[in-house]
């Protein structure tokens, strides 16, 4: 079950720490010496991950910079800014479900088409789908309307399930995306099959030992 709010929503709050602080991480301050003196390193601003849910778990949007505190050290630091960055969805969808009726490429359809129709201002979408190969059905793009056309034109049933195939090459398509935001979205029935498969080895692959 995907909760469609908290899901795709990640809040960064920007924060200054002093160059002092850079060694306090540690817990161990070595003794300097005369080359070390010569040498700082200054810490501009540090980037926390912050997920913002109301009282009933359910993605907060009001989130501030009064309502963050941010401590090192049992020092209060000071938050410089607030700012949700635009998460990168992939969908990656099995259309090749001939050992298992209820796989239907309309039903996957639906399911991708409904993620894509909750997606933020700013987010990007990819689109994969996979039976006996992994195909991208729609590039990175922050175009919901070019997914959604993709995803009604370019979905095709097939043969076979290659899903640890269609997980690679999601770890590829992924590898361009900035990090911090990434969701992978898998509509499968979890089988992994080839595209030529005889009834004994269905009855395998489904977990069942004898006919």
């Amino acid at each position: 079950m995907i909760s469609r709010p908290s899901l795709l929503s990640v809040f960064f709050a920007s924060v200054f720490i002093l160059p002092a602080a850079a060694h306090a991480q540690s817990g161990v301050r070595p003794k300097p010496t005369p080359a070390d003196e010569d040498e700082r390193v200054y810490t501009e601003e540090v980037r926390i991950p912050v997920f913002a849910t109301d009282e009933r778990g359910r993605f907060d949007p009001a989130l501030e910079i009064p309502d963050v505190l941010v401590v090192e050290d049992d020092v209060p630091q000071q938050v410089k800014s607030v700012r949700r960055i635009p998460a990168s969805v992939l969908l990656l969808l099995a259309t090749g479900g001939e050992l298992n009726p209820s796989m239907r490429v309309s039903t996957t359809r639906e399911v991708a088409l409904n993620v894509v129709e909750n997606l933020r201002e700013g987010d990007r979408v990819s689109v994969i789908q996979f039976h006996s190969q992994a195909q991208v059905a729609q590039e990175w793009t922050a175009d919901r309307e070019a997914a959604a056309r993709a995803l009604r034109s370019k979905l095709a049933f097939g043969r076979g399930s290659r899903l640890s195939q269609a997980i690679i090459r999601a770890a590829q398509l992924f590898e361009g995306e900035p990090a911090g935001n990434r969701h992978l979205v898998v509509v499968t029935d979890g089988v992994e099959a080839p595209a030529r498969i005889d009834a004994k080895d269905a009855l395998l692959v489904l977990g069942v030992d004898t006919p």
